[in-house]
């Protein structure tokens, strides 16, 4: 029987929340402490999910010798800092999308990982769905050929004040880190590359940072990819993938999508459905446990060469604007 995981979380927000839930749904999981910059915060989330310790610190926390793993959930800007801190104290790492702010501070991290012999991979959870999965046979089968084309859009209307976190330039917020990485990560799935030539544009808000993006990505072989983001208008939060044969359309929600609408020429589309239980951070769980189990230091699904290269990506298109963090 595979040896218990013991999970560590640092950072007491909404997507920890998601991501405890869902943790003690899969088998041979235990989440051994949690950690908030507040221990009261740190004590409340503790006791809402079960945590065998709360720590007001994550310098503390990481020293816990029960820990194996931490998931690392603080915003933005600090991932970088607590990966490190985690790995530095021999502690495996699953870190929240984006896994850094941008690809030099991703390439560090993973150069540490590997020097240390621990596992790191960034928590780009929609890869590991059904749907991402059929997604993925379906590429592999050519059932649409080659992909030619993908065009998608993902966008949340924020109802909140400038001094929310998506607005907050110093920890990382706007349209492209927070949601635009969906679109991007998908389109470095679909491809299997990074575009040769990219052109972005973006409306800045008051605070400074990108609020309504658009994206457009050419291939080596001639392929594009049409991507919008925003945070400031609701919008379709779907995807279409063409290829000679066909297209393949992801539903919404598209980054966690249940549905797919194969149509293949002129033949009626077809529905593949590819529900799940629960919010869908079960199954990035169980694929982490499984590469830790196998003594893996890395995930070929979500591959640290990968999260550096999407990284790339989205600093040239943050260089096209002249969007720079503070600290970086």
């Amino acid at each position: 029987m595979p040896k218990l995981v013991k999970w560590g979380i640092l950072g007491c927000g909404g997507i920890a929340e998601k991501f405890a839930r869902e943790l003690h749904s899969v088998p041979g999981c235990q989440l051994a402490a949690v950690a908030s910059r507040s221990q009261g915060k740190a004590d409340d989330f503790a006791a809402r999910h079960k945590a065998q310790q709360a720590y007001g610190s994550y310098a503390q926390a990481v020293q816990d010798p029960r820990v194996t793993i931490f998931y690392v959930a603080s915003p933005h800007s600090a991932h970088y800092d607590n990966v490190k801190l985690c790995l530095e104290n021999g502690k495996a790492v699953l870190c929240e999308k984006p896994i850094t702010l941008n690809a030099a501070q991703a390439s560090r991290l993973a150069i540490l990982a590997k020097n240390k012999g621990l596992f790191l991979m960034e928590g780009m959870w929609t890869r590991f769905l059904p749907s991402m999965i059929k997604l993925r046979a379906l590429l592999k089968e050519k059932l649409i050929g080659p992909p030619l084309s993908f065009s998608a859009c993902f966008g949340v209307k924020f109802n909140t004040g400038p001094s929310h976190r998506i607005f907050n330039l110093a920890l990382g917020g706007g349209a492209l880190l927070d949601l635009g990485i969906y679109p991007v990560s998908i389109a470095s799935m679909l491809f299997g590359k990074q575009p040769q030539e990219i052109q972005a544009v973006a409306q800045m808000g008051p605070t400074g940072v990108d609020i309504n993006d658009s994206l457009s990505f050419l291939y080596d072989r001639g392929e594009t990819a049409s991507l919008h983001t925003s945070v400031i208008a609701q919008n379709c939060n779907q995807g279409v993938l063409a290829g000679e044969k066909g297209t393949i359309k992801i539903r919404p929600p598209m980054h966690h999508t249940k549905k797919l609408i194969v149509t293949l020429g002129d033949d009626q589309p077809i529905l593949l459905d590819c529900d799940y239980q629960g919010h869908g951070f079960n199954y990035e769980i169980q694929h982490v446990c499984d590469c830790l189990h196998a003594g893996k230091i890395q995930s070929d699904i979500m591959p640290l060469d990968e999260s550096i290269a999407i990284m790339q990506t989205m600093d040239t298109i943050r260089q096209q604007w002249g969007l720079r963090y503070p600290g970086e």
